[in-house]
């Protein structure tokens, strides 16, 4: 939990929520302050600032993840560190903050009222059509060497060809 994570930094090094949360924009201000345009030699910098920030941001939703070496070589040390958010609701709410209207529309949406639940907001409007298909969209293919013996892209198939 990014909680105990937080609180862990906090004893060993002194910095609490609140300095975490506020790092991607000290950072940000240093730059445009030093006026530095080459951000690309700064980007590893800048991806522990935008880690720190969200572990100052956020208290639930996400889960923090150490892995000391990689599974595939265990004898080299690797550590990787991961951030994983659990709630789609906290991914979205910015765009529901910057934007009056947002539509979100799904083929595969079943039940309808699944988005705003899983999103964490109220619909204006909620509505499903019906669809139907006029053609086949899947029409699988499996193609082996027949009893002509020869490679498939060497035969010309027609709809009327039986093999």
């Amino acid at each position: 939990m990014p909680v105990s994570f937080v609180a862990s930094i906090h004893s060993q090094a002194g910095i609490d929520q609140k300095m975490l949360r506020f790092c991607y924009d000290r950072l940000h201000s240093l730059m445009m302050t030093l006026e530095i345009t080459d951000t690309d030699e700064f980007m590893h910098i800048q991806t522990i600032c935008d880690f720190a920030t969200l572990i100052g941001t956020y208290t639930r939703g996400f889960s923090i993840i150490i892995e000391p070496y990689d599974d595939r070589m265990p004898d080299i040390r690797d550590p990787v560190i991961q951030l994983s958010c659990h709630d789609a609701s906290l991914a979205i709410r910015p765009v529901f903050d910057r934007f009056e209207t947002v539509v979100i529309t799904s083929g595969t949406l079943s039940p309808i009222d699944l988005y705003p639940r899983l999103l964490n907001f109220n619909p204006v409007i909620s509505r499903s059509f019906t669809m139907s298909l006029t053609r086949d969209c899947i029409c699988p293919m499996v193609l082996t060497r027949g009893r002509y013996e020869l490679v498939p892209r060497e035969l010309h198939i027609s709809k009327s060809t039986v093999l």
